[in-house]
């Protein structure tokens, strides 16, 4: 399948995605610790940037076997699953155990500091929040912060194998169109795999 811009909406499209346990190493590499684990918690959700600095330490609940990160849609739509409770289970792979034991560390810490938010900083403005993580993503890893969900959207297809009822409501999607993509892209590389166009 060649990767290249699809549609107008679909900005994303155009870079192929990282591989499941290659995402992880690239962000790994990061030796600051807020951005590194910012990137693993951006990546371990698929959450949309807007989403991400919206979460309080409040909206993480933290088992032994199980982390669950509530997320409140940024769209300024009616959605279908506008807030949603995703989950990360540290068992399932080494991928999930270092975003799960990198965004509980940070959990700790912001609570020992009794902020709020776990990843805004509430000294300036939302959008130079949002302006430091478009910068930042590009410097520490070369792509804008949405490639990261596209990353993430695309193994919840490939090796999560979810359908697209289950994307849409991991994603907080209202319409299946960006679901149907996810799921026929992974179609297609299966075929691709065993050789047959």
């Amino acid at each position: 399948m060649r990767w290249k811009k699809t549609h107008s909406k679909d900005a994303h499209a155009k870079h192929k995605p990282w591989g499941y346990e290659q995402t992880i190493a690239k962000i790994n590499k990061i030796t600051d610790e807020y951005w590194r684990t910012f990137f693993l918690a951006s990546y371990g959700t698929g959450a949309r940037q807007e989403e991400i600095i919206k979460i309080k330490t409040q909206d993480i609940k933290i088992e032994e076997n199980l982390m669950t990160i509530r997320l409140n849609t940024a769209k300024m739509r009616l959605q279908a699953f506008a807030i949603r409770e995703l989950p990360i289970n540290p068992s399932y792979s080494i991928v999930e155990l270092t975003c799960y034991e990198a965004i509980k560390a940070w959990v700790e810490r912001t609570n020992k500091l009794e902020k709020e938010y776990l990843f805004l900083r509430e000294d300036i403005k939302k959008a130079t929040n949002l302006r430091y993580i478009r910068r930042f993503t590009q410097k520490h890893l070369g792509v804008n912060h949405h490639h990261l969900r596209h990353c993430r959207l695309t193994h919840c297809a490939s090796i999560f194998n979810f359908n697209e009822y289950k994307l849409m409501q991991y994603a907080g999607w209202t319409h299946p169109e960006y679901a149907k993509w996810y799921v026929r892209l992974n179609f297609d590389d299966l075929k691709k795999s065993m050789g047959v166009n």
